[in-house]
């Protein structure tokens, strides 16, 4: 795992913070390039792969957010999404900043002046804005910029000389607001409010839906055509409580998608259509909400399920080019999906009982053999030895043993030809068994997994 340094990272690249994207990494559309549907999904869909289905996510996402604005003779709304115009990235716009060319600025969970490079840029930028607005727990040094930067402190900028106008928002934390993490293995949990914000403070949600609502009732006697997204947004989620705190299992509902038709929640991301009849805010989180039950609630107790624990929160795919699915010993003997793949978007598909890995004693040879040969006591029926190499980038190479895994019967002339690949593992066994090497495989392919006694190359 690629450890971040925050509670959910992974959750706002999913949905996304990054300018270039729709949530579940949809490209996002160009001004110059893309002004219809047609072309959006020409110039992204892919041939193969999950993302040849990228109609269907699209659609469902306009239908989410557009509701029943969005039909097929206007191409689900997507005319009102916003597009790109250039470069948007963070410093790019700090320089836009500097340079005047931006008005307004809104930080959200961010200490830009002391936390990004360049803080002075980053000063210089919000003294030259009309208006700041900044959310977070504290004080922080960018609210505060105009009178403790340390250009006031040198006496090279006077505050009565700053234009900007601050305002700041106190923010609920975690333990004040409903709400998810989704962690680094791509593991959504849900939190439940433990207490009541104090004061002012309000939860980053409640912040955004009330923002919005001013939004549309400013908007809402435009006769703008820029002005009809904002007009057609839904956004009618359930408020609770006397600061009208919107209810996040409604957001999460949403996001998981649903059928337009009678609102029952979709069991997963093969379920989406591209005629308008789904709607779905983050494709690959599609089932978090299947049955109208909270998957990312589900805390199941250790002793009550499986070692995968299927049921401990919920867990979405990471898709890529090819599909790739995970293979597991059976009990009998043959190899299938693991307990936590999933490919329909509803349930796993398994070849046998659930496989509980043996434990290892002290003389066990994984622990023991200095060459850390642990394919040798070959543990899948039918399974040969063998050796391959791996070039390094360096022009040297390096050998090791191979397994060589019997797959089902292959019927297609193309997979009959593809060749065999040796998939790197961890340098190191684990302490419990030789069979925890996860072996993975492109569909209708061969492959070999591979144990090395020393790191891997690359």
């Amino acid at each position: 795992m690629a450890l971040r340094g925050h509670t959910s990272i992974q959750g706002s690249t999913d949905i996304p913070t990054l300018f270039d994207l729709l949530p579940g990494y949809l490209p996002m559309p160009h001004a110059l390039q893309q002004r219809s549907l047609d072309k959006y999904i020409h110039h992204n869909t892919s041939a193969t792969g999950w993302w040849s289905e990228l109609p269907k996510y699209i659609v469902s996402l306009l239908k989410a957010w557009f509701g029943d604005f969005a039909t097929k003779e206007n191409d689900f709304g997507f005319n009102w999404l916003p597009a790109l115009s250039g470069n948007h990235s963070h410093m790019t716009t700090v320089a836009d900043m500097a340079d005047g060319k931006v008005k307004g600025y809104l930080v959200m969970g961010e200490n830009p002046t002391v936390g990004s490079m360049h803080g002075a840029l980053h000063r210089k930028g919000l003294r030259n804005l009309d208006w700041l607005v900044v959310r977070d727990f504290p004080l922080i040094e960018t609210a505060e910029f105009w009178r403790t930067a340390p250009e006031i402190a040198r006496g090279e900028v006077k505050t009565e000389e700053i234009k900007t106008e601050v305002f700041f928002f106190p923010a609920a934390t975690h333990t004040e607001k409903d709400g998810s993490f989704t962690n680094t293995q791509r593991l959504l949990q849900w939190h439940h409010k433990a207490i009541e914000p104090p004061g002012d403070c309000r939860s980053d949600l409640w912040f955004a839906y009330h923002l919005g609502k001013r939004l549309k009732k400013l908007y809402a006697g435009s006769s703008l055509d820029r002005d009809r997204g904002i007009q057609a947004l839904t956004w009618d989620y359930r408020e609770q409580g006397p600061t009208g705190e919107p209810d996040a299992e409604a957001v999460l509902k949403e996001v998981s998608g649903y059928t337009v038709a009678d609102g029952t929640p979709v069991p997963g991301f093969a379920k989406l259509q591209n005629d308008g009849s789904t709607a779905c805010g983050c494709w690959i989180y599609s089932g978090c909400y299947a049955d109208g039950v909270n998957q990312t609630a589900r805390r199941k107790p250790q002793d009550q399920q499986t070692w995968v624990a299927p049921e401990w929160g919920w867990a979405w795919l990471r898709t890529g080019g090819s599909c790739t699915t995970a293979l597991r010993p059976t009990r009998r003997g043959g190899h299938g999906p693991s307990a936590n793949a999933t490919f329909d978007g509803t349930k796993p598909r398994r070849s046998g009982p659930a496989w509980t890995p043996p434990t290892s004693s002290p003389t066990d040879p994984l622990r023991t053999d200095p060459a850390n040969k642990i394919w040798a006591r070959a543990p899948f029926p039918g399974s040969t030895l063998s050796s391959c190499k791996r070039t390094a980038r360096g022009g040297y190479s390096r050998r090791r043993d191979c397994l060589t895994v019997p797959c089902p019967p292959i019927t297609s002339r193309r997979s009959r030809s593809s060749e065999t690949s040796c998939i790197r593992s961890s340098a190191a066994p684990r302490a419990t068994n030789g069979l925890d090497a996860t072996i993975r495989t492109t569909w209708r392919t061969r492959i070999r997994v591979s144990r090395m006694s020393s790191p891997p190359i690359g």
